[in-house]
């Protein structure tokens, strides 16, 4: 298996940094402006989204889960990318995708799989016309996680 590096060292022990400025919402009973197809997760730790509405009037999201399920993808929508990266010597498989609900969205996933089976996953959905605009946010949230630290 061929890993690639995250871009930035790890910050000290903290579970996760969650973006400044960003509110947390119930993924059961989402803000009726929340980018279509964030997929379902189990285990929800945070879930959160910008209090300001982007270009596309579409709230991106933000969902750290933990469970003994894998967040499950649609293997045919991986049309984007689906590799291994070394977290600072942990293995976290990165995926990215449309979702099918909404080809105008784009979904990020980071999961980190503990020996006991539990994965530790960061979820974010986004419009494609937003999507520069928050990459290096996402990017810079799935630095921050710690899945040892839950």
């Amino acid at each position: 298996m061929t890993t690639t590096p995250l871009s930035r060292p790890r910050p000290p022990a903290r579970a996760v940094r969650l973006p400044s400025g960003w509110v947390s919402f119930d993924p059961a009973s989402p803000p009726d402006d929340l980018v279509p197809g964030l997929p379902a997760a189990v285990g929800v730790l945070a879930a959160v989204t910008p209090r300001r509405l982007p270009a596309s009037g579409s709230r991106p999201a933000l969902v750290l889960a933990r469970s003994s399920t894998p967040t499950d993808v649609d293997a045919s929508l991986l049309d984007e990318d689906d590799h291994f990266l070394d977290d600072g010597g942990r293995t976290v498989r990165y995926r990215r995708w449309q979702a099918a609900t909404d080809l105008r969205t784009v979904c990020e996933s980071w999961a980190w799989a503990a020996a006991d089976g539990t994965e530790t996953a960061l979820l974010a959905a986004v419009d494609i016309a937003d999507y520069s605009c928050f990459t290096d946010v996402f990017e810079t949230v799935a630095e921050s996680v710690d899945p040892e630290a839950f």
